[in-house]
């Protein structure tokens, strides 16, 4: 299990499959359920469970991950 420290709230730039979409893309963290954050963005609303996080910064606030599964609702 892989601990994160982001919070609803934050801004995040987030790595996403390649078959949804080419780079990144940033939004927002909605939900944190420990080993699970939820990030929504313009019309998608996805759940995200790390596989590595890296804590670095980037433009500021925002923080940089990957993920090793999504699940769309």
């Amino acid at each position: 299990m892989v601990e994160h420290n982001f919070k609803i709230g934050d801004s995040v730039k987030v790595c996403v499959p390649i078959h949804w979409s080419q780079g990144h893309k940033i939004g927002i963290v909605t939900e944190d359920a420990g080993f699970y954050v939820r990030v929504s963005w313009e019309d998608r609303n996805m759940l995200y469970i790390p596989s590595e996080i890296y804590k670095v910064r980037v433009k500021g606030e925002q923080l940089m991950f990957s993920f090793m599964s999504v699940i769309e609702y």
